[in-house]
């Protein structure tokens, strides 16, 4: 992924000519979105994304009823960030940066979406917003229940990371892999049930960190990095499909999920780091509140994710996890997780 992709720019003639895997998702798309599988076979389909550069978004939010609207404003007064409901589309999502916009249409069928945007808006920024709300929409209005997790593989199987927003899910997950294991995913963990178990689907092939974070695993400058989106510092750390890396790679096959642990917030009076079982009951609160996302949701598909919730919970250990206020102690907290993840199994 370089800053030259910021510039990409679409041929209107163009017909899809890329295809990939995404959350277990066959995708088409007529521009290359990087950091994404290809796929092994372009016959097969789920969902058919055209992008398209106007300055009409083509969406009359008069005809819709508003799902959520963001807390944070952009400069031109707007929520940066809205969804809308209406009869002829399952979900328009549309973005603003205050100079621009960009607009997801989501068919009733969920089998393809329209993006629209504005010649403003950076492509790099259009993808990103595609690759977390939209296709975590998505997922769920084809009936799969998503947390909001990074994942990773662990003796062939995999533990997921939740917490609240700011606890630190995708830097607890860089530790993981600066440690030498393989990301599954960063931000969505979409559950399928096989066999009376539940597996996570790869998602894509980058880290989203902070700088900061950035600083304390990497050797590469976060200043060479591309921005996750223009009007963020937060940047895309690119994982290796090699198997023999050492570190930052990624795993691009389904797991099964054996574990989840819960941050909890981080404690600014306290040094030490603790792990400790949830009951189901607790568990499926935790899980719960981490459901990605959840303000898309039918008040049927909620009963629907909550029942699949509450059978995870009886099947897959939910731990919580607290730990200081302390960059320094986040070996210590991987350390901590691995171990206790061994040991969890080896019962």
């Amino acid at each position: 992924m370089t800053q030259q992709l910021q510039h990409q720019q679409l041929d209107d003639n163009r017909s899809t000519a890329f295809s990939y895997t995404l959350y277990g998702l066959k995708i088409q798309s007529n521009l290359d979105i990087p950091g994404l599988l290809p796929a092994e076979s372009h016959n097969i389909c789920d969902v058919s994304i055209q992008f398209q550069c106007a300055e009409n978004n083509g969406f009359c939010p008069e005809h819709a009823e508003i799902l959520y609207a963001s807390p944070g404003f952009a400069e031109n007064g707007e929520p940066y960030y809205k969804v809308w409901k209406s009869p002829d589309l399952a979900l328009s999502i549309q973005y603003t940066d205050g100079t621009g916009f960009t607009t997801f249409l989501i068919d009733v069928g969920c089998d393809t979406i329209k993006v629209i945007h504005s010649e403003s808006i950076p492509i790099q920024d259009v993808f990103t917003y595609f690759l977390g709300p939209v296709i975590g929409c998505t997922l769920s209005l084809k009936h799969i229940t998503c947390l909001h997790a990074g994942v990773v593989a662990i003796d062939n199987k995999a533990l997921a990371i939740i917490g609240p927003k700011g606890a630190g899910k995708s830097t607890t997950t860089a530790a993981l892999a600066d440690a030498g294991l393989a990301v599954v995913s960063d931000d969505i963990a979409p559950l399928r049930i096989q066999n009376g178990n539940y597996f996570v689907a790869p998602g894509y092939m980058n880290l989203r960190l902070w700088p900061n974070s950035i600083d304390i695993f990497s050797d590469v400058s976060s200043d060479n990095l591309v921005k996750v989106l223009s009007i963020a510092e937060k940047r895309f750390l690119n994982l290796s499909t090699d198997t023999q890396a050492q570190r930052w790679r990624f795993h691009n096959q389904p797991l099964q999920l054996a574990a989840v642990y819960s941050l909890n917030p981080r404690d600014e009076q306290s040094d030490a780091i603790t792990i400790e079982p949830l009951s189901p009951a607790n568990g499926l609160l935790k899980l719960a509140a981490n459901t990605y996302p959840e303000y898309a949701l039918h008040p049927n598909d909620r009963q629907r994710n909550f029942n699949v919730l509450g059978q995870f919970a009886n099947a897959v250990p939910v731990r919580s996890v607290d730990r200081p206020d302390n960059l320094d102690q986040l070996n210590t907290l991987r350390d901590a997780i691995i171990n206790d993840y061994i040991q969890l199994v080896s019962r």
